[in-house]
């Protein structure tokens, strides 16, 4: 996929920043890549709801971390579900060379990404890895942050998700 960098537009002095370069990347290659549902990754900066309805209108799937700070009524929802004992949850064992690690997968369905009637709904997961030998806890996105520890993000996925680690599923496959 070609780059689209940050830079300053249209006779603007400031550059833009990466949330607007992804929109003119969207609406540049959005359309001649629809063929490949193409799931998009990306940070807390564009999980939200403009960004998320142009990953929509390109017909992708997109899978973004999500900071409680910066989503309380999605967290709000996922509270409620966890108090209620409607999230669902896995726990798979893996190992990584010598080390032992026990993975629970949690997710909550249909959450909204913010307080208003229009708000996209999407899917919530959160991973959390325990080292069996360190009894240290690791939330993480994906095994490239397997390392950190402390880590607080969570993902948030307008797909349905087969809960295999890093195994997406599209709403359209799954019927």
């Amino acid at each position: 996929m070609p780059p689209e960098f940050v830079q300053p537009q249209d006779g603007k002095d400031k550059q833009d920043g990466e949330l607007a370069a992804s929109a003119r990347w969207l609406a540049r290659w959005g359309e001649h890549d629809r063929p490949w549902r193409i799931t998009y990754l990306g940070d807390d900066r564009y999980c939200h709801q403009s960004h998320c309805l142009r990953v929509r209108a390109q017909q992708a799937d997109f899978l973004f971390t999500c900071k409680p700070e910066s989503h309380a009524t999605l967290y709000e929802w996922v509270g409620d579900f966890e108090r209620n004992e409607q999230l669902g949850r896995v726990v798979q064992a893996r190992r990584v060379g010598k080390k032992h690690f026990t993975d629970t997968y949690r997710d909550a369905h249909q959450v909204p990404l913010r307080n208003t009637d229009d708000a996209v709904m999407a899917n919530w997961l959160e991973r959390l890895a325990i080292d069996a030998a360190l009894d240290d806890v690791q939330r993480v996105i994906g095994e490239e942050n397997a390392g950190t520890t402390g880590n607080r993000y969570r993902l948030i996925s307008e797909n349905k998700m087969s809960l295999t680690p890093f195994f997406i599923q599209s709403a359209e496959s799954s019927n």
